[in-house]
Formats: C-alpha cells, structure tokens, sequence
C-alpha cells in the first residue's frame, strides 16, 4: 500500500496501481486499500472497472456511518462518492 502511495505521489497512477492490486489482494476487506485501488484505477483510464469497488464502499460505508455509527467514515464516504461520480 504504502509503494503505491509513493508512486501516486510521484504521478505514476499506472505504476501505483500495481501496488495497490498487490495489497487489495492481501486484505479486500480494507476500506482504505479498495478505495485507494479504485482511485488508481480510475486515474489510469479504467473508470469502468473502478465502479464496483466505488459502489462497494459506498454500500459499506453508509451501513456504518448510518446503521453503527461510525462518525469518523464519513470524510472516506465523501471522497468515496467524489470518485464515483468522476
């Protein structure tokens, strides 16, 4: 995770994207590692496939702002549905 922050820090979104593949496959139960893999795909020309983990997250994140009360989400959630609708 934290090479591919380097690399987008960098401006290297595609290379950056590879990193973040490589974490989402170690823990997809990550809010932080989906929305940062999201992100890089989006970034790279692969707005499509972003989607589902945009829409995931968002679901997953309403339940717990909402339903459990997770107030410290809901500045995740806003930068979730900003990369949904760019």
């Amino acid at each position: 995770l934290m090479m591919g922050q380097v690399k987008d820090h960098f401006g290297k979104p595609k290379e950056a994207l590879e990193h973040y593949k490589k974490a989402h496959s170690v823990n997809s139960f990550s809010s932080l590692q989906t929305f940062k893999l999201a992100e890089s795909m989006r970034k790279s020309g692969d707005a499509k496939g972003s989607i589902p983990h945009y829409k995931r997250l968002v679901d997953n994140l309403e339940n717990a702002t909402g339903q459990y009360g997770r107030e410290d989400f809901k500045q995740l959630l806003i930068s979730v549905r900003l990369g949904l609708a760019r």
